[in-house]
């Protein structure tokens, strides 16, 4: 019955699936207040609250009060009341108030109901009835006219789920996965891969995190603390950059693509083949000139011999054998002999927590001195790689068709 919820002020908001309620989704008949207790219960909600506020499609359509903070729902502690003259906010686009918008008519109110679900910043000021104790609104402004329906599940580090908008969600990681400084061109190319990956993962039913263990996203509170300032800046440069490409994404024989990326290579990428084992026409070795001028190419570190040692689980010494035993197409190291054991570059580059598998090993002593070029695993677009084409006049359709060569861009 809910598509997600937002923990805020001793206040649960549950966001009704619009589909599930008013669409064709196969759903049982049970009274609200059960499917309320049973949602509380799925997701481990243990947190008490003064009051739980039910919305649709950002309109809040009840809220039910507690006599006293509980989350145990039950006659003899709650009473419903409807209400339909408020709203809560789930996203929020730059500094523009939404309260003249609200207050306008009731039709501007309702109109909503086809707005953006993102939930990112909970409302804290009445806007529509300021006697009313139903809701907390802050003055932010809902997005983009964009169906409900078309959303993302967001499992988020601090535990919460949230359902957001596509679209919104492609801004939050691209403006966490991309520097907001890079060429628009660039930042347009990894909205389409970004894209590419959600949707994929939707399809697929794999679960998004905000973490590097899918793509990493955050909300417009984390975008101005990293932006500061500069927040109406970037922000509206990263906006631009994903709905000028909205609903855009990759398509290889039919399907969505494996959206891999990175940030820097050597000068080359990787094939999926050498890296993960797994073989795509479109995840090959193609060249990449630019990264070798990006700031974070090349990187040195240093560690003693015994540490080299105990992370590779090996007895090394100055006398001990170091040979590149082979290269992939990408010119990083395939297998490497390290005191007399075969490892892959990948092996090493994890073991060791190296930027890259293209790596320098020089041993002074004592001590061991590695160089590494690159920074990622190297298969797919190169962030920096991006950049440099878009620098030098390539667009970003450009852009894609080099580093995923084969593919088509759909919408």
């Amino acid at each position: 019955m809910f598509s997600g919820y937002k923990i805020k002020n001793n206040t649960l908001y549950l966001e009704i699936n619009f589909d599930y309620e008013f669409g064709t989704l196969k759903k049982e008949s049970k009274n609200i207040i059960v499917q309320i207790k049973e949602y509380i219960k799925n997701n481990n909600i243990n947190k008490l609250f003064n009051k739980i506020v039910i919305t649709c499609g950002g309109i809040i359509i009840g809220s039910i009060i507690f006599s006293k903070p509980s989350n145990n729902i039950n006659e003899n502690n709650i009473k419903y009341v409807p209400n339909i003259n408020n709203m809560i906010v789930y996203a929020h686009s730059s500094k523009t108030d939404i309260i003249n918008k609200v207050n306008n008519s009731e039709t501007d109110i309702i109109n909503t109901a086809n707005n953006i679900v993102t939930i990112d910043d909970v409302l804290e000021n009445n806007v529509t009835n300021t006697t009313s104790t139903n809701t907390d609104i802050v003055n932010k402004e809902v997005k983009e006219v964009i169906p409900v329906q078309n959303s993302i599940n967001v499992h988020r580090t601090n535990g919460q789920i949230i359902s957001i908008e596509l679209e919104e969600y492609i801004i939050g990681v691209v403006a966490s996965e991309m520097p907001a400084s890079f060429n628009i061109e660039a930042l347009k190319a990894q909205s389409v891969i970004a894209r590419t990956y959600a949707l994929k993962a939707r399809e697929s039913g794999k679960i998004l995190t905000d973490t590097v263990s899918t793509q990493t996203y955050i909300d417009t509170n984390e975008m101005s603390n990293k932006w500061g300032s500069s927040f109406d800046t970037y922000y509206n440069k990263i906006k631009n950059a994903v709905l000028s490409t909205s609903g855009e994404y990759l398509s290889y024989d039919g399907n969505y693509i494996e959206a891999l990326y990175h940030s820097t290579n050597n000068g080359k990428t990787e094939s999926s083949l050498d890296v993960f084992g797994y073989y795509y026409p479109y995840l090959i070795s193609v060249n990449s000139q630019y990264d070798k001028y990006a700031s974070s190419y090349l990187r040195n570190i240093n560690m003693d011999i015994d540490t080299f040692s105990s992370k590779l689980n090996i007895n090394f010494n100055n006398d001990s054998t170091l040979e590149i035993i082979s290269y992939t197409d990408g010119n990083n190291i395939k297998e490497i002999n390290i005191g007399g054991k075969t490892f892959t570059g990948r092996n090493v580059r994890e073991l060791l927590s190296l930027r890259s598998a293209d790596f320098d090993i020089e041993i002074n002593e004592n001590s061991v001195n590695i160089t590494t070029r690159g920074f990622g695993h190297g298969v797919g677009m190169s962030q920096y790689g991006a950049n440099g084409m878009a620098n030098n006049g390539y667009n970003y359709l450009n852009i894609l068709y080099h580093y995923y060569p084969g593919t088509t861009l759909k919408k």
